[in-house]
Formats: C-alpha cells, sequence, structure tokens
C-alpha cells in the first residue's frame, strides 16, 4: 500500500463509520416507536435504568420547546461547518476524526427526526439520579464533544495543520 493512499482510505473508514452510527441510531428509534410507545416505560435494571418513551420538541433538557425550525437551521450549520474542516483541513489522526464522526453522527440523527417527526425520540432514562431522558444521538454529541476537548486541549498543534 502506498503512503499517498491512506487519506483515501481513512475517509472512506471515516464515511462509513458516520453512517452507521446514524444508522444504529435512527433503528434503536424505530423500534423504541414499535415497540416502547405503546407501553410507554420499561425497567431495564429497577432504580438504575429505564426506557422510557419520550417526545422532544425542543433542545437538550426539553429547552426551547416547538422551536424545531431553529434547530433544524443550527444543525444544518454546525454539521456544515464539521464537514467543510474536514475537507479543508483533512485531520487524519484517531481522535479528532472519531470526534468528528460521533458529532456529526449526532447532529444528523437528531435531525432527522426534527425533519421527519417534528420531534426527536428520546428513550433513555437513567432513574438513580434525576436527569433528562436521552437517546444515542446525544449519547454520540457528547462523547464527540469530549473527545473535540481532549484533542483542542492535548492533541492539537498549531504548526502541525500549518
Amino acid at each position: 500500500m502506498l503512503l499517498g493512499e491512506i487519506p483515501g482510505r481513512f475517509d472512506m473508514i471515516f464515511a462509513l463509520v458516520t453512517v452507521l452510527l446514524i444508522a444504529a441510531d435512527q433503528i434503536s428509534k424505530l423500534f423504541t416507536l414499535r415497540l416502547l410507545k405503546p407501553v410507554g416505560n420499561v425497567t431495564l435494571i429497577k432504580n438504575i435504568l429505564d426506557l422510557t418513551y419520550v417526545e422532544n420538541r425542543g433542545a437538550a433538557f426539553g429547552m426551547m420547546q416547538n422551536a424545531r425550525w431553529i434547530f433544524i437551521v443550527v444543525t444544518l450549520a454546525a454539521i456544515a461547518a464539521m464537514i467543510y474542516y474536514k475537507i479543508k483541513h483533512k485531520p487524519h489522526g484517531m481522535v479528532i476524526n472519531s470526534a468528528l464522526s460521533l458529532l456529526l453522527s449526532g447532529a444528523v440523527g437528531n435531525m432527522i427526526d426534527r425533519v421527519f417527526r417534528g420531534f426527536v425520540v428520546d428513550m433513555i432514562e437513567v432513574t438513580f439520579i434525576s436527569y433528562p431522558v436521552f437517546n444515542i444521538a446525544d449519547c454520540f454529541v457528547v462523547v464527540g464533544a469530549i473527545l473535540l476537548c481532549v484533542y483542542i486541549m492535548f492533541i492539537y498543534k498549531e504548526k502541525d495543520n500549518e
């Protein structure tokens, strides 16, 4: 394998992982709509973890209810910024690419819900603390944001990106 082939292959892996994560999120939401919506709530681990059907028409923690189009526009801008960064800077590190893939997957997953359903399907409820119900796309965004912070604080060097 020639060294010049690696970036193209790395970009293909990035795209494939991103698509698979979006698919995993959407499949979990389809199962939630079909199986959990009729019953509302199922306890997985008593006093620790439930599956609870929630239609979230707002942002994180249910803030700004019914501001659907604002979220769609902001999400589209964030998606465009991530794709622009990926194309323009061509990052090849595992941490930055994982962060971008997770952030992109989470943003697209929740945007699909807002565009086609008018709300985001949430289903994961941690019951041992008071915390809002969330979904897999939300997990992707949180982990992606943490990885991005790690990248910026500990890995990114200005000279490497000139």
